[in-house]
């Protein structure tokens, strides 16, 4: 008797579910955007200190600040969904 799949296979799993890569997003800002932590950081309201945090992994922004930096991303690199892991 065939077997019938009931769901994909879990190593499938749909690439906007993987979490956005912060460091990837705040070095193309730096990168292509010619950005300092400083200007990332004024204009998305938060403190350039903040910004070190996120892209050296010590923490990562709330989903509004998120929604901004992902904003930000997409305007100065051209592109329509953030790198992801």
């Amino acid at each position: 008797m065939q077997q019938i799949a009931l769901f994909p296979p879990l190593w499938r799993v749909s690439e906007r579910a993987k979490p956005i890569d912060w460091y990837a997003v705040i070095s193309d800002l730096h990168r292509v955007g010619g950005m300092s932590d400083a200007n990332i950081a004024d204009q998305i309201n938060v403190s350039a200190n903040t910004i070190w945090h996120w892209r050296n992994e010590l923490g990562r922004p709330n989903h509004h600040h998120g929604e901004l930096l992902t904003e930000l991303w997409c305007q100065v690199t051209g592109m329509r969904e953030p790198p992801r892991r």
